[in-house]
């Protein structure tokens, strides 16, 4: 899987002076001070140690991980000793909780052996270990609203996400696979990272809608400038009336170093740094490059909740526009581990952006298992999505199951002798009668009918002639599980 590179700010982060100042005004007790010391972006005015491991020796190498923070921002910076000298060899904004975000109140950074640990109090925990100089995500634990503990650990396929319910509440979830090569330090975003079953199916599926009919947006080459590099107004979208970020005042230096995504019908897709804290990918006019022409995807797509759009998906990720539930967008591409490249309309203007891949969904049928043709096209996803998460039968019943956002069903019924599971997938449909029906389709080929009815209390209620009604209700915690 090809990875987005920020090539060009990345270099000039890591273009570090090393000369050291007199004193120690950050409050930095490793190699890192070494680093920051003769650097006006990290100005001892502006900036401070809010955690730091000090020197340690791993894998034969000297290591310093420090997170510096300011007024409006923080950063991560994961260094080693090469030689004598200190080098950054990591420097991060999207690893770490930015000021203002209440979950990121009292960072610290420890060794492990082989890596480093970064937590926020006793509700997250991030592993990280290095092999050959770059740092993987080895292991994440963190609790949702104080119910949930979950987990994310490598398995050969990408990383396995596990739920479970309370202590002692006799409510393991599940788990899901968020598939991916593996996300490195320089790639985590501490704020997207899917949290919940629901997101980690969403960003699978958004991903491989896109992916089927367009390559992951990366960079392609660099521009160095020219003596001549004009100053060229940049925009959204490949579109002079498309919206323009900075009050209408966006714009590049064609005479510095730009990196470029691909060109396509006389524009080229560019990502430039703005200042130290922001960057910006848009569009100018003009083919600033041969050979790179771009391909993008058409997929529908619905916004599975209040979401944002940005154009530095890799550094601020300051939200351009706010984009509600159920709006609807056209996904144009796949870019890094976390965002997906979309288009839409807003008022009368027009973006291109990105927005996290984990609160969208493809607005076609979501179950791919399933043939579509067997499907009616009519399925209220709108009330699937509200009866998302893990049912019990009432009253002392056996039977469970488990409606996902995606289509997807799994029951299981304890009988005396013979316990029934079923795997499959489900759609509610209107019925002929009033309310609503619900049909299951399972793995072996049967096919289930019931009818549904939805009631005041949060219960449902599944009929047919022959077996009469079942009511289901909720867990305590079951919507936060799977919905």
């Amino acid at each position: 899987m090809r990875k987005f590179l920020m090539t060009a700010p990345l270099c000039l982060l890591l273009c570090f002076p090393v000369l050291t100042a007199s004193a120690n005004s950050w409050g930095l007790t490793g190699g890192i001070y070494d680093i920051v010391s003769d650097d006006d972006r990290y100005d001892d005015d502006l900036y401070s140690a809010l955690a730091d491991d000090g020197n340690a020796r791993m894998n034969g190498r000297h290591v310093n991980h420090a997170i510096l923070k300011s007024r409006y921002h923080q950063v991560l910076i994961a260094a080693a000793r090469q030689g004598k000298v200190w080098e950054a060899e990591t420097i991060s904004t999207i690893a770490v909780y930015q000021p203002g975000d209440a979950r990121g109140a009292s960072p610290s950074l420890t060794h492990v052996n082989g890596g480093f640990c970064l937590t926020y109090g006793n509700r997250e925990a991030y592993t990280f270990l290095e092999e050959d100089g770059v740092y993987r995500l080895a292991d994440a634990r963190y609790l949702m609203d104080q119910a949930y503990s979950n987990s994310y650990s490598p398995h050969e396929e990408g990383l396995l996400f596990f739920q479970a319910g309370p202590e002692n509440s006799g409510l393991p979830i599940g788990d899901a696979l968020w598939r991916t090569d593996g996300i490195t330090l320089a790639e985590f975003n501490i704020q997207q990272t899917p949290r919940s079953l629901a997101e980690v199916r969403r960003l699978n599926a958004v991903s491989d809608a896109l992916s089927t009919d367009a390559p992951l947006l990366a960079v392609q080459t660099c521009w160095n400038g020219t003596k001549e590099g004009r100053r060229l107004p940049v925009y959204a979208a490949p579109d002079k009336d498309s919206f323009r970020a900075s009050e209408g005042k966006a714009a590049v230096s064609m005479g510095g170093d730009v990196e470029i995504l691909g060109t396509r019908q006389g524009w080229t897709l560019i990502q430039y740094e703005v200042s130290t804290r922001t960057s910006r990918i848009g569009w100018i006019e003009g083919e600033f490059a041969a050979d790179v022409p771009l391909t993008f995807a058409a997929v529908p797509l619905i916004a599975a909740a209040d979401t944002f759009l940005t154009d530095d998906p890799f550094v601020s990720q300051y939200a351009q526009a706010y984009i509600p539930k159920g709006a609807e967008l056209t996904g144009l591409a796949r870019c890094g581990e976390y965002y997906a490249y979309v288009s839409f309309r807003q008022g009368d203007s027009l973006y291109q952006g990105f927005v996290p891949m984990k609160d969208l969904h493809p607005k076609a049928d979501r179950a791919l298992t399933v043939d579509p043709e067997t499907l009616y096209a009519n399925a209220h996803w709108d009330v699937m999505d509200c009866l998302t998460g893990k049912w019990v039968q009432a009253e002392g019943g056996s039977g469970r199951m488990i409606l996902f956002f995606d289509g997807g069903y799994r029951s299981h019924m304890a009988g005396d002798s013979s316990p029934r599971q079923e795997v499959g997938n489900y759609r509610i449909y209107d019925s002929a009668e009033g309310g609503y029906t619900l049909m299951i389709f399972t793995e072996d080929n049967q096919e289930r009918v019931y009818g549904l009815t939805l009631n005041e209390d949060g219960s449902i209620d599944l009929w047919d002639s022959g077996a009469g009604s079942v009511r289901y209700v909720r867990p305590e915690y079951s919507t936060y599980g799977n919905g």
